[in-house]
């Protein structure tokens, strides 16, 4: 196809022109259905802690951003038509309302009280409320003005003024009215009045006034809008809408009116004033008469309707023009702006131009293109530095160039320069992405080719990169070129790529990967900053910066709401503008983390942005170009309020004051709070600590409330404080104290009197406890001194064994021994005392045996300890009428010599008493081996004796043998455990420890 020619194409683009639609406003409507007492809104106003007040036809009603509160005629108010809204500058709480045919109210603490003004006549109809500096309420009413101070009012005197419509004012420490075409001027002080000329409105009908710093606002029945001072007129202005009934202005002294039409802005820029501009139902407002407004300390503006409800306008900096969804889709075409400013789109039908006039401001020109019939899909790829606008489209068969010539008040002129020839530079290939460098060599990616690098005056091919040569693949979806010269090529699937200026034949291109600190492989944008930073735009990892060395990443974990990135565009400002499927998004370039950005800009995916000369940034959805003046939206700094709505206590709302003392059962707390910020539709989020259990706040959450359970005594303060969208805290967090009382188990009185008793009681275990001590030493001593009779006695026995037995014995031998060896004793005499010798050492033998017996049993030695038991108690058992239940389990081997007697006599010695003083039928004796103990068990049935525990001692012969039984089980490192009871028997329990085998048994 040979290039158009630019005289024929500009004719034709001309013929096409045609001015598109209008510019739509971020508005958000509340009516009946979301809370308002009713639909038609009469009245606005904010009071001192930020709630909006809002009069109604039904009745009056709060709104906090979150959620609506009414008011009307049960809660006090005279009339449910509200007409006028006030607070008391002196008395911070109190309202003034005034109504349709009710006169005057006082709301205060949700209870509204009448205010007469008159008591001659019936309530009026109040039309202005107007405070002055100190403190004096001027009424404005049908029927006269009135002043209220305190609770007095009184009237003053206009007899002379005709009965009409009254507008009212204060400015420059004066109180302004008129009537009838004439200004009047009142002294608050004195109250002295003068009539005020103003040269040029001498015939005017005033509809309204708005005093501002020094100056007064006025609007007039033949649609004029002006400024005077001091009598003088600063500006006057034709108004584009009829009936301006309310003026406002807002912190930077720019003005807003509403009209029959529309809203009216004129803004302010040094000191001067732009021609007002009219905001009607092709911005998006309904076809319904303004009625009030309002400008709130955040310059949020408010407008009621008849009939449509309240409108907020909050971003008045922000201007979107709808395109046809039918022609243009922005996801797979693109925009672009040129040097001058202009912004350029494409689509089915041909070009939109997007220019702003010197006084008319934003509009939007069609430019058909030649050659080509709708639908055809046309999609811009770049606009270079030349203003040079290239254009592909499949009926070209290539990428047609054409210059931009811009025009001061009119759309720009086209003509087609250049025409890049599908069939020589790509054939059998598609376009994936054009751009041209500062050395005008244009950068073509061709699909399944690589790049081919073209000089663009002469056309001639430099150069085709195949990207497969370096492993890159051949998807290139974008080029850039970055502030020091640098080529980047970015496609779906691997990564990045970059060849370094100065660029040579052979170069070779370095990559970027995952691995080397890319968040993903997938890249749709690059951007260069002022620092020299490079910008890359992911399609799902979010943003990178490259800062020459390494990557830094902000995604969805940094605050950043999508990570699908399509467009990025920095400011001179130090932000960067991100397009995302979230919206358009900013970040600060210092730290790479996302800064909060106006509602607006949010929701729709946004597809291509860029910077504008002037301080504004343009973005594009699937249907719509919006332009965003951030340099003039500085709303003021004002820290949301926040206040507490409610406190429950254990599940129970109470009203208590704050610093309650409460009980130490009232443990669970559930404090509800809410805020007011009108600047975004989700309000605000919240932070808070309850000092005395927490030091630091809570992180930001939407939550409107928290519950602390099971808190412990102590004095507690829960703080919370609002967060607007700016992050901007409360100034002064709202706060509530108790005091959590101990329970009387914790008091210092119940303390002391529990160690008292505590003291006691131990002090009494100490005396009882003394008490059974000395009842067992005194039962010790009286056991042990048993055990030393035992003793004595054994001794004296064995002694007189000893002396009358075997002495005696011993002595007859000795002198059967003399009298045999005497002279003249025959053999037969000799022969009678040797064998009363051996008789009596026979006995004697058999004495020393029985004492040996009984100090060393001699079974044991013989039979063994197992069998020498068995034996001795079965002779036992024979000799007695008891009957004995004998088990013994094999002990031989397992104690030593010395142990074996021990336990041989404890059961010898708890047999015998069984024998002697139980007077028994039937006894049982163990021995039972449970390792590591060995367990001794004498049980039997006999007449048993009071216990030992309780003080009692056993019989006298019963307890030598009991007392020996304890003391060989202590020897033996055991333990010893007497149960008996008077006719109850007595079971006797030793327990032995095993400690090692000491021999085999026999």
């Amino acid at each position: 196809m040979s290039p158009l020619r630019p005289g024929l194409f500009t004719i034709l683009a001309l013929i096409a022109a045609t001015n598109a639609s209008s510019q739509l406003l971020s508005l958000r409507t509340y009516t009946q259905s979301n809370g308002l007492a009713s639909s038609v809104v009469t009245a606005l106003a904010q009071d001192s802690r930020g709630f909006l007040w809002i009069g109604t036809t039904n009745g009056l009603t709060r709104f906090d951003g979150n959620s609506f509160v009414s008011f009307s005629t049960p809660q006090g108010l005279p009339n449910d038509y509200i007409t006028a809204i006030h607070e008391s500058q002196t008395s911070t709480g109190v309202l003034y309302v005034g109504t349709m045919l009710g006169g005057l109210a006082r709301l205060q603490n949700s209870t509204a009280v009448p205010v007469p003004l008159d008591s001659h006549s019936p309530p009026r109809t109040i039309t202005h409320l107007v405070e002055d500096s100190s403190g004096t309420l001027w009424i404005a009413t049908e029927r006269g003005v009135f002043t209220v101070t305190g609770d007095s009012a009184r009237s003053v005197s206009l007899s002379d003024v005709p009965p009409d419509r009254t507008a009212l004012a204060y400015a420059d420490r004066t109180i302004w009215f008129s009537r009838d075409g004439t200004f009047y001027a009142i002294d608050p002080d004195d109250r002295s009045r003068r009539t005020v000329e103003i040269p040029g409105l001498e015939n005017a009908t005033i509809l309204a006034l708005h005093g501002w710093r020094d100056s007064l606002w006025i609007s007039t029945q033949e649609d004029e809008i002006a400024l005077v001072r001091q009598g003088t007129i600063l500006g006057r202005w034709r108004s584009p809408g009829k009936r301006v009934t309310q003026i406002h202005t807002d912190a930077e002294g720019n003005l807003w009116c509403v009209s029959e039409e529309g809203l009216i802005h004129l803004r302010r820029a040094d000191g001067t004033y732009s021609p007002p501009v009219l905001y009607a139902q092709h911005n998006g407002f309904p076809p319904q008469p303004m009625i009030c407004m309002l400008v709130d300390r955040e310059d949020c503006i408010w407008i009621g309707t008849w009939t449509r409800g309240l409108i907020r306008f909050v971003d008045h900096h922000l201007q979107t023009f709808p395109l046809d969804p039918n022609s243009f889709n922005l996801a797979i075409s693109a925009a672009f702006h040129d040097g001058d400013g202009h912004i350029w789109t494409s689509g089915s039908d041909g070009l939109r131009e997007l220019w702003k006039h010197p006084s008319l401001g934003w509009k939007i020109h069609h430019h058909a293109l030649p050659g080509l019939a709708p639908p055809s899909m046309v999609r811009i790829l770049d606009v270079d530095d030349r203003n040079r606008l290239w254009i592909h489209a499949s009926a070209w068969h290539g990428i047609q160039g054409f210059t931009v010539t811009h025009r001061r008040s009119g759309p720009s002129l086209l003509s087609p320069v250049q025409l890049i020839d599908s069939a020589r530079f790509y054939p059998g290939s598609w376009c994936e992405s054009f751009t041209v460098d500062r050395h005008d060599r244009g950068w073509l990616a061709i699909n399944s080719r690589g790049v081919a690098v073209i000089d663009m005056p002469s056309l001639h091919l430099l150069q085709m990169i195949p990207m497969d040569a370096d492993g890159f693949g051949s998807d290139v979806r974008v080029v850039g070129e970055d502030a020091r010269g640098n080529i980047w090529f970015g496609g779906f699937t691997k990564g990045l790529g970059m060849l370094s200026a100065p660029l040579t034949a052979r170069q070779q291109l370095r990559r970027f990967t995952p691995a080397d600190g890319l968040p993903d492989s997938s890249i749709r944008s690059f951007a260069t900053d002022p620092e020299g930073n490079v910008w890359i735009g992911t399609r799902y990892g979010g943003v990178a910066r490259f800062d020459g060395d390494h990557f830094t990443a902000t995604s969805l974990e940094h605050g950043l709401r999508s990570n699908a990135v399509w467009s990025l565009a920095p400011d001179s400002d130090g932000h960067l503008w991100v397009a995302t499927t979230a919206g358009l998004e900013c970040l600060d370039r210092s730290t790479g983390r996302p800064v909060p950005v106006r509602d607006g800009l949010l929701g729709a995916p946004a597809v291509a942005t860029g910077v504008l000369p002037g301080g504004s940034v343009w973005f594009a959805s699937r249907d719509a170009i919006s332009i965003y003046n951030y340099a003039l939206d500085t709303p003021p700094r004002v820290p949301p309020t926040v206040y507490l709505t409610d406190i429950s206590i254990n599940g129970m709302p109470t009203t208590a004051p704050s610093g309650v003392d409460v009980s130490h059962d009232q443990s669970s707390w559930l404090f509800a709070f809410g805020g007011i910020s009108f600047l975004t539709d989700r309000g605000v989020r919240f932070r808070h600590r309850l000092a005395g259990l927490e030091e630091s706040w809570s992180k930001p959450t939407w939550s409107r409330s928290i519950t602390y359970a099971a808190l412990r005594p102590g004095t507690y303060t829960f703080q919370v404080q609002a967060l607007n969208q700016e992050e901007l805290p409360s100034a002064v967090p709202a706060s509530f104290s108790f005091t959590i009382g101990r329970p009387y188990w914790q008091t210092w009185w119940f303390t002391l009197s529990a160690v008292l008793v505590v003291g006691a009681v131990l002090a009494q275990l100490i005396r009882r406890r003394r008490r059974a001590v000395e009842r067992q030493r005194e039962h010790d001593q009286e056991l042990s001194r048993r055990l030393f009779a035992s003793q004595e006695a054994e001794r004296r026995r064995i002694a007189g064994e000893l002396h009358d037995s075997l002495g005696q014995n011993l002595l007859i031998i000795k002198n059967r021994a003399v009298l045999a060896l005497r002279r003249g004793v025959t053999l037969r005499t000799a022969r009678q005392q040797l064998r009363g010798i051996s008789e009596m050492s026979s006995q004697v033998f058999e004495e020393i045996r029985a004492i040996s017996h009984n100090l060393r049993p001699h079974l044991l030695d013989k039979l063994g300890m197992t069998r020498g038991l068995t034996h001795s108690i079965s002779q036992m058992h024979e000799s007695c009428t008891t009957a004995f239940d004998v088990h013994i389990d094999p002990v031989d081997g397992l104690l030593s010599a010395e142990q074996e007697v021990h336990i041989y006599r404890i059961i010898q010695e708890a047999v015998n008493n069984v024998v002697r003083h139980a007077d028994a039928k039937q006894a049982s004796v163990s021995v039972r081996i449970h390792r590591p103990n060995i367990v001794v068990r004498i049980a039997d049935d006999g007449k048993g004796f009071p216990s030992i525990a309780e003080g009692a001692l056993p019989p006298e012969g019963a307890a030598f043998g009991l007392s020996g039984i304890e003391g060989r089980a202590h020897l033996l490192g055991g333990s010893c455990t007497i149960n008996s009871a008077p006719g109850a028997g007595t079971t006797i329990t030793v327990t032995i420890p095993i400690k090692e085998p000491v021999r085999n048994a026999p």
